[in-house]
C-alpha cells in the first residue's frame, strides 16, 4: 500500500498534481492513495507523527508560501521517517543543490516546465517507489506466512508480520484485522481464524482480541489497555494481562 502525501501551495497544479497521481495508481493497477494532499506543511509533519504508515511518498513544492519551504519540510520528513520517498516539483531549478545540502535524499527534482513531462516522472517515480518498497519488503519477509482475507468481492492477501490485532465486530460473526496501513472486515470467527496463525507470534488477549506480540508498543495493566506500534488500542483481559507479559518480555 502506497501512502502519497502532497504539499503544493498553487490549489490549481495541487489538483492536476493530485490527478496524474490518482491516474498513474490506477493505470498501472497499483495499492495505493494519496493520504494528505496541502498547502500547509505544517500539516504533513502533524500527520505523519500521529499516523505511522509505510511505504510512503511525497511529492513536494518548494516555494510553498510558508515559514517552512519545501526543503525545510523534508529536512523535518527525514527525522520522522528514513525510509520514504521525495520528490520536489518546483519552478526553481537554482535550488536543486539546497536539496543536497539538507541531505534530504531526494529520488527527483521535477521541474515545472512542461506539464506532459512533470506526469511522466510523477508516474516514474511512484513505480519506481513501488518496485524498490516491494523488493525490500520481500527480501526481508521471505519466510513470512501469508493470510488470505476474502471481503466481500475482494481477496487480500497479508503477511502475518504485518498484522498488529484482530477483533470481532458488534455484528455478528465479523472480524477486523488492524495493519499499520489498513483495516479488513471480513465474516468469520477468531477461534476459525486463529488457528491459521502463528503461535509464537499471536496472543489472545481478551475473548474479543488476537495481538501480535512483535507490535505491541506499550500494556497499560491498571486500565487494561494495550498499544500498538502504530497508535491502534485493544483490550487485554485481566486474566491474560500476566500470560501477555512473560511472552512480551521475554
Amino acid at each position: 500500500m502506497l501512502n502519497i502525501f502532497l504539499c503544493e501551495d498553487n490549489t490549481r497544479e495541487r489538483q492536476i498534481f493530485e490527478n496524474y497521481i490518482n491516474n498513474s495508481l490506477q493505470r498501472n493497477e497499483l495499492e495505493g492513495k494519496i493520504v494528505q494532499s496541502t498547502n500547509n506543511p505544517n500539516l504533513i509533519i502533524e500527520s505523519l507523527k500521529l499516523n505511522k504508515k509505510s511505504n510512503r511518498i511525497y511529492f513536494l513544492d518548494i516555494n510553498l508560501g510558508s515559514t517552512m519551504n519545501g526543503v525545510l519540510l523534508a529536512k523535518k520528513i527525514r527525522e520522522i521517517d528514513s525510509d520514504g520517498y521525495i520528490i520536489f516539483i518546483t519552478t526553481h531549478s537554482e535550488l536543486v543543490l539546497l536539496t543536497f545540502e539538507y541531505k534530504v535524499r531526494a529520488l527527483d527534482f521535477i521541474l515545472k516546465d512542461n506539464y506532459r513531462k512533470i506526469k511522466d516522472r510523477i508516474d516514474q517515480c511512484i513505480l519506481i517507489a513501488k518496485s524498490e518498497y516491494a523488493n525490500k519488503f520481500n527480501n526481508n519477509n521471505d519466510n513470512v506466512k501469508v493470510i488470505t482475507i476474502k471481503s466481500g468481492p475482494k481477496t487480500f492477501n497479508i503477511r502475518e508480520n504485518e498484522i498488529e490485532f484482530l477483533e470481532t465486530m458488534e455484528e455478528e460473526h465479523k472480524i477486523k484485522i488492524n495493519t499499520s496501513d489498513q483495516q479488513i472486515e471480513f465474516y468469520g470467527t477468531l477461534k476459525e481464524i486463529e488457528k491459521e496463525l502463528d503461535t509464537e507470534l499471536f496472543y489472545r488477549c481478551h475473548r474479543s482480541c488476537i495481538v501480535n506480540i512483535k507490535q505491541i508498543k506499550e500494556v497499560d495493566k491498571n486500565n487494561l489497555i494495550i498499544k500498538t506500534k502504530s497508535g491502534y488500542s485493544c483490550f487485554v483481559s485481566r486474566r491474560n494481562v500476566k500470560g501477555l507479559f512473560e511472552r512480551w518480555t521475554y
